[in-house]
């Protein structure tokens, strides 16, 4: 299993993709900042409800709690 890391903003290395993320992974880490509240957050919505789905752990740093929280 891979632990995984999913960005909303993005100035930092990436080791994937939307396209390109492993369907089996341990953990889930969305990290903060401020790209929580752009179009691209359409795309991360269908992976933490997978992750829930699957009790994967799902750890959310400083902005992704607040979208967390607001994605219900």
């Amino acid at each position: 299993m891979t632990l995984v890391f999913i960005l909303a903003s993005g100035n930092t290395h990436r080791d994937y993709t939307f396209e390109t993320m492993p369907k089996d992974y341990a953990a889930l880490v969305l990290i903060g900042g401020y790209g929580w509240q752009t179009p691209e957050d359409d795309k991360i919505l269908p992976i933490v409800k997978d992750a829930i789905k699957k009790e994967t752990i799902i750890g959310a740093i400083c902005n992704a709690s607040s979208w967390m929280a607001q994605k219900g």
